[in-house]
């Protein structure tokens, strides 16, 4: 799909939009397990306060890997909803065979 207009075009590849849904939601598949696998800490020092201090940092860098797994698992989801809208914009707005250009 091509629009003009406004001194530039902006030219959209439904296809493109659709492999880049599946990239990024596959991203977001290994960043969960990333989170599964790197928030263990199954060190101990001997100390009590670093102990505790290396717990914290794992829990927290856990729960931020996840944000981020979350994050872009939802920019998957709302760049395939993009490729559909774009097919149907693309359909209506070029009616007949082959859709648009």
């Amino acid at each position: 799909m091509r629009i003009a207009g406004g001194g530039g075009t902006i030219q959209v590849a439904p296809s493109a939009l659709g492999a880049l849904a599946r990239r990024l939601h596959a991203e977001a598949a290994r960043t969960e397990q990333a989170a599964a696998g790197g928030g263990r800490t199954d060190v101990t020092t001997g100390c009590p306060q670093v102990d505790a201090a290396l717990a914290s940092y794992a829990g927290g860098w856990t729960g931020q890997v996840l944000a981020l797994a979350r994050a872009t698992g939802q920019a998957a989801q709302f760049v395939a909803i993009a490729s559909v809208d774009y097919l149907t914009a693309d359909a209506a707005a070029m009616p007949g065979p082959g859709g648009g250009p």
